[in-house]
């Protein structure tokens, strides 16, 4: 037999990963996990280099709602916005986009 060892959690949290920073890949869904802060979401994606778990925050969460299991993703990381929010703290920003398919980065305009 071969064995592994399995270890705890290696969600990656995308905001202390900095501005610009891009998660590419399959979505593959999300978990949600029970912590002393309340409920946390913990998405996955499908990347080149094998899986990778990132934890949820308020812009992503509601973004992702949004796309289905099995779409082409890319997730960039864009700092946090320079006004506070009701909370008064300043809340983070993301950019999520799906591939739709057409094969050209950034699509294409119709053809008439």
């Amino acid at each position: 037999m071969a064995w592994r060892e399995v270890t705890g959690g290696s969600a990656v949290d995308i905001k202390k990963q900095g501005k610009g920073y891009q998660i590419e890949g399959i979505y593959k869904g999300y978990k949600k996990i029970t912590t002393k802060l309340g409920e946390q979401w913990i998405y996955c994606i499908e990347t080149e280099e094998g899986d990778v778990e990132f934890f949820g925050f308020a812009a992503l969460n509601f973004k992702l709602g949004h796309i289905k299991e099995g779409a082409n993703i890319r997730i960039t990381y864009e700092g946090q916005f320079s006004v506070k929010n009701k909370f008064g703290k300043f809340p983070h920003m993301v950019k999520v986009e799906e591939d739709q398919g057409d094969g050209e980065e950034g699509g294409s305009e119709t053809p008439f």
